[in-house]
């Protein structure tokens, strides 16, 4: 039997197989060279978003080293595309794709396309999601004109970004704007009202990408205050959970500066359940491990931020977290507003999620007339 990701990515080539998926959209989990998705031998494109410092005990820990593993999905004779990188990142990129004979382009801008007029809108929220934009106009017109229906035609590049050509910018047909601005990913810079609290849920798992959902959620959280102006006071609650060997330091950084008057530590663990879901549980940590990585994130945010006054507090459960925040609109003498950002896992975003909204888990809402697959 297979380790579980190797065995979740045979099964999804499989039904992509049996099902007759009109386009698969494989996403590595870790690295690329040696990753087991990398398995597919002439893809119609490839695609390398903004590289940043994860996994490093595997990838290593520079960017050039990760630059070089992630460049290993790169294929002869295959397009390959990059967000900017830095200048030491994409050197290296650029270098595995002379030797492996891939064409590599840097993506440009989103708003640097011919919207024709049209205000450039997506629907996900963030700087990071606009260059991830880019990224996706150039993978998505490379395969649809692949399939000779449709697609825009290349105008000759004639731009540098460095050593590397700058991937021409395309006409934005109304289909495109309309599937950039409709756009949804749950757990990834979204926000859910339920009465008087409003959650602010991002998936952010590298410093990097803290750094960003730190922005994103004092501006956010300032703008919902904006919205929902009400003389009852508002608090804000960080609850946060890292896996693996990340070092929780270089996230929790980032985080001082919200405005916080709690931060919440928890496992992701959903409930206390016998019925909980095979996918919420790794059977490879202990529930003590787990909590004492959830006392060490406490610890590691009353070193970071004891000055600014935050209280703390570690809940055994995903579920206990948000009932004691649920519960918590007796903070103060009139009941309190709060805005909860859930961050620092994948995991413990989908764990929230889940409670929020079981129908997720049953597939209830997957209405999609469009099938696409990824692993």
């Amino acid at each position: 039997m297979p380790p579980y990701f190797k065995f979740l990515t045979v099964m999804g080539f499989y039904v992509f197989v049996k099902e007759k998926v009109d386009v698969a959209i494989v996403e590595v989990g870790i690295g690329g060279q040696y990753d087991c998705t990398n398995v597919v031998r002439k893809p119609v494109v490839c695609g390398v978003s903004s590289l940043g410092f994860d996994h490093t005990a595997i990838l290593g820990a520079t960017l050039p080293e990760i630059a070089w593993q992630k460049a290993g999905i790169f294929k002869p004779d295959v397009p390959a595309f990059t967000s900017p990188q830095a200048d030491e990142a994409l050197a290296v990129l650029a270098d595995r794709a002379r030797n492996i004979g891939a064409a590599l382009f840097v993506s440009p801008s989103v708003e640097s396309h011919d919207w024709h007029g049209t205000p450039v809108s997506l629907g996900l929220a963030g700087n990071v999601q606009r260059a991830n934009a880019g990224l996706a106009v150039q993978l998505v017109n490379v395969w649809l004109r692949s399939r000779k229906t449709s697609g825009v035609e290349w105008k000759p590049c004639v731009k540098m970004h460095g050593s590397i050509p700058l991937a021409p910018s395309l006409d934005i047909t109304g289909e495109m704007a309309e599937g950039l601005g409709g756009c949804d990913w749950p757990g990834r810079h979204q926000v859910l009202r339920r009465g008087n609290l409003t959650y602010f849920l991002d998936g952010a798992h590298t410093p990097e990408s803290a750094k960003t959902c730190a922005e994103w959620f004092v501006e956010a959280s300032q703008r919902e205050n904006f919205d929902v102006w009400s003389s009852r006071p508002l608090k804000r609650i960080l609850l946060f959970n890292a896996t693996g060997a990340r070092c929780a330091d270089s996230f929790l950084l980032h985080f001082g500066d919200c405005g916080f008057d709690f931060a919440v530590f928890c496992p992701n663990i959903a409930m206390k359940s016998v019925k909980r879901l095979a996918d919420q549980v790794s059977v490879a940590v202990m529930e003590d491990e787990s909590l004492r990585r959830c006392e060490s994130n406490r610890t590691t945010w009353s070193k970071l931020h004891g000055a600014v006054g935050v209280r703390t507090k570690v809940c055994a459960t995903i579920s206990d977290a948000l009932d004691w925040v649920s519960s918590g609109f007796v903070f103060c003498s009139d009941p309190s507003r709060v805005h909860l950002l859930v961050t620092g896992s994948l995991h413990l975003v989908g764990g929230v999620l889940s409670i929020l909204d079981p129908d997720l888990e049953s597939g209830k809402k997957n209405g999609s007339g469009i099938c696409v697959g990824s692993v």
